[in-house]
């Protein structure tokens, strides 16, 4: 029996839940255009500014949420439904409470991490506030029928997918790393019938396809004196009538196609082990996350590899048809691996034993199955006899292989592919680690255990032999692009997974891993001119700078593209701890709250995990702080804007002016004596700036200043300022931005250069940010006979060329013209 007592306890508890979530809702809408800024590093820790609305826009958004929560309590009976149920429904939105963690004063200054939740990142709550919101809200039937698509319905969604994306990547940034090598061999095959590509980069043949200059990429001749390519030529014949019909895109389009088969046979063999809703759920944890995309579209062998490995998968699962001519094919296409690449041998030596395990009793079709096979690769080794003279699939390499390709290199390229910050596969799609649980399922099942054992005899001794390379991360790529291959092979693990009962905290988890990786991947591809998925191999990557929020986070997390692995790997140690805490703390939770739903479990683990791991991360090196502190100062350059937003300086915790505010953002520069200077005289920079009026000072060694001049140019060596000298110490330039132009600090004579101590630029006036012009700066070109005067080019419309600007055609151009003094 439920007492008076209880239900005015349980009536209250519904009230202060309504208005703990609309206040939140206000709380974030007052922090929207918010900012937290690390501006100095000092022993005690990083000192923060941050820029917050006015107080009264806090108080009107209070008062505002007060007055929804009362109109919706007293609207119970008029949207027939009960208090509780309203309470409920709009809970989820008081996760909107963790936008204010990078902003308390003292938390943030020990745990850095948060400040995570200050950047781009912090958009993922509202969505996740929303999305919780949706699943909390009453339905007359809960019971959902999942729809079980067939093969042509997956095929075509994922092609429409795949083909939209890679096209419109193609288009914003065009082909990239070892594309267009690839491409000029199916170009070469085309229109000169052959292999042999010198005449074609002669020829320039690849500005059809690729805008700047290429050279061959050989590192030996043929043995008839001419280049033929390092890259097999198994790809380039199978893009060939693409290419032939539509050019590059065309052969992008070819891509996409293997790639929707490839998500075909992951989905039927995600089918057969475990029904419908793991199938699904399996499709889109592989086929729509990071690294199957972007590489689904790019023109690397290592997608067709894929296709053709998940359907040898399915045939290993699916019972063996009577049609030999159906074996036949199945022989021709696992014949075509090593002709794609030479590592691709592997899949060969393991995967055709297997199902000739499965043929034993019907000796024709095993011997249908291995003629193709047997004569493909007798002729892959006759082409390099022909072409070298050596049946060695290595010879093309030349001595790259014995310097570059050594079993040494197996930990580092290892831990790289799996848990590197740039390129690492788990770092971009933890739903793989649903795969090593689901191994042990599949394991365990006397069903499943010869595929699972059949499944790591293939693609461990792929794995091994991949992570002999020094450049594991196979260049300018995308993340985890040598592990494209063995994707469809953790299909089956994944399914397994999925199929098992799993408690909340299992159930969370799992959904958790999921969601942050189909994120990743559609961020990733949001805005492909971004390049959030192509970092360079060394710094930090691209995605973390676009989110982390100006905290040390992209320092604490592990780089293995440096020779020296042990150092990274101990950075993954807080982490791992940080993520055996989370799971601790929210099945502790949940066992004490058997009414907590997988949203707020999930929840739980990521603020845990955060909020632990930075706890016990290393402090950042002194590098690495003065990076942070650089990239804060910019950014509250950027924020800048005294007539909407206030300063707040965390060390005196007061208020800091417009004035005060522009003495934290100056950027300096220090060298020591026999520290080698830049060969152009560049002495600081590139600095990239909003509009306004700054001041660069220079110091030297010694009491006075060096002959020369001390000048301020842009990426072309254009002056922008100069002073002439003799010039005294220290040295005072001032430079007027009328738009973002990076510029460097630069000296005329390299014996100016030589005695430079240290630089500093400092913000006399900045252009508040309400106020800046809103158009994007593609080209600046200076006024010679007025310093200080610019021509801004706005479009790709106009260009310049020898001092005078062009418009394309017969289009309209925009150019504008910022005087000297302007």
């Amino acid at each position: 029996m439920i007492t008076s007592d209880a239900v005015a306890s349980r009536g209250l508890r519904d009230i202060i839940t309504i208005l703990v979530a609309c206040f939140a809702v206000a709380t974030a809408f007052w922090l929207v255009p918010a900012s937290v800024h690390i501006v100095d590093w000092t022993a005690a820790g990083p000192l923060r500014v941050a820029l917050f609305p006015p107080m009264r826009t806090l108080w009107l958004a209070l008062i505002g949420a007060s007055a929804v929560a009362t109109l919706l309590m007293l609207s119970c009976a008029r949207l027939h439904v009960t208090r509780r149920v309203i309470a409920c429904t709009i809970a989820p939105l008081s996760l909107l409470w963790i936008w204010t963690l990078p902003y308390l004063p003292w938390l943030p200054d020990r745990a850095p991490g948060l400040l995570l939740f200050a950047g781009a990142t912090r958009w993922s709550i509202p969505m996740a506030a929303l999305c919780g919101t949706l699943i909390a809200w009453p339905q007359q039937n809960r019971h959902v029928t999942i729809p079980r698509p067939g093969r042509k319905t997956i095929f075509a969604l994922t092609l429409a997918v795949y083909v939209f994306l890679g096209l419109r990547s193609y288009t914003a940034v065009g082909l990239g790393g070892d594309e267009p090598h690839y491409l000029i061999i199916t170009h070469s095959l085309l229109v000169d019938r052959d292999l042999k590509i010198e005449n074609n980069h002669a020829r320039g043949d690849y500005r059809a396809f690729f805008g700047g200059d290429l050279r061959p990429d050989y590192l030996r001749r043929g043995q008839d004196g001419e280049i033929y390519s390092i890259h097999s030529p198994g790809l380039p014949v199978l893009i060939l009538p693409g290419y032939a019909i539509s050019g590059a895109p065309g052969a992008v389009v070819t891509m996409c196609l293997f790639a929707a088969l490839a998500a075909v046979a992951v989905y039927e063999i995600a089918l057969s082990i475990a029904g419908p809703v793991a199938a699904l759920l399996t499709w889109i944890s592989v086929c729509f996350t990071v690294p199957f995309i972007p590489h689904a579209w790019m023109l690397y062998p290592e997608t067709a590899g894929a296709a053709v490995l998940a359907w040898v998968v399915l045939w290993l699962m699916k019972p063996s048809p009577e049609n030999r001519w159906i074996w036949f094919v199945r022989g021709v296409c696992l014949a075509t691996l090593p002709w794609l690449h030479t590592k691709f041998v592997v899949f060969q030596l393991t995967l055709v034993p297997v199902l000739l395990w499965r043929l034993r009793h019907r000796r024709l079709d095993a011997i249908v199955v291995l003629a193709p096979v047997f004569i493909s690769t007798a002729a892959w080794l006759g082409f390099f006899y022909v072409l070298y003279g050596s049946i060695d699939p290595q010879v093309p390499y030349g001595t790259y292989t014995n310097q570059y390709v050594r079993f040494v290199n197996i930990p580092r390229s290892l831990f790289g592919l799996l848990i590197d910050q740039k390129f690492g596969l788990l770092f971009y799609g933890p739903a793989y680690l649903l795969a090593v649980v689901g191994v042990w399922s599949m394991a365990r099942d006397r069903n499943w255990r010869g595929l699972a054992f059949a499944l790591g005899a293939a693609a461990i001794p792929y794995v091994i032999s991949s992570s002999r390379l020094y450049m594991w991360w196979g260049g300018s790529s995308a993340p985890a692009r040598f592990l494209v291959p063995i994707l469809p092979l953790l299909a089956g693990p994944m399914a397994a997974f999925f199929s098992r009962p799993r408690g909340r905290v299992g159930h969370a988890t799992a959904t958790l891993f999921v969601a942050f990786s189909v994120t990743i991947a559609a961020i990733g591809t949001a805005m492909p001119a971004r390049g959030f998925l192509f970092s360079t191999p060394h710094g930090t990557a691209r995605l973390l700078e676009a989110v982390v929020g100006g905290g040390p986070l992209a320092e604490a997390l592990p780089s293995f593209t440096e020779e020296n692995w042990v150092a990274p790997l101990g950075r993954t140690v807080p982490w791992c701890i940080a993520a055996a805490v989370a799971l601790g703390i929210a099945g502790y939770i949940a066992s004490r709250a058997p009414r907590l739903t997988a949203f707020w479990i999930a929840g739980i683990e990521v603020v845990t995990f955060i909020f632990v791991g930075s706890l016990l991360t290393s402090p950042a090196s002194a590098a690495g702080r003065e990076a942070i502190v650089t990239r804060g100062r910019i950014e509250l350059m950027n924020a800048y804007d005294p007539d909407r937003l206030r300063g707040w300086d965390y060390k005196r915790m007061s208020g800091i002016d417009p004035p005060h505010m522009l003495v934290a953002t100056s950027l300096s520069t220090e060298r020591s004596f026999n520290e080698p200077v830049n060969g152009a005289g560049r002495i600081a920079g590139p600095f990239e700036v909003p509009p306004g009026r700054y001041e660069a000072r220079v110091w030297f060694f010694g009491q006075r200043g060096p002959q020369g001049s001390l000048l301020v140019t842009n990426q072309g060596n254009d002056v922008l300022a100069r002073i002439e000298g003799p010039l005294p110490n220290p040295a005072t330039i001032a430079i007027d931005l009328p738009v973002p132009i990076p510029f460097w600090v630069s000296l005329s004579e390299h014996a100016s250069a030589s005695v430079f101590r240290r630089a500093e630029l400092a913000p006399i006036s900045i252009v508040p940010n309400s106020r800046r012009p809103k158009f994007r700066v593609r080209a600046v070109d200076v006024i010679q006979r007025h310093p200080g005067g610019f021509i801004v080019y706005v479009n790709d419309n106009t260009y310049s060329e020898d001092g005078v600007f062009w418009t394309r055609g017969t289009r309209r151009g925009d150019v504008l013209v910022a005087p000297a003094g302007a």
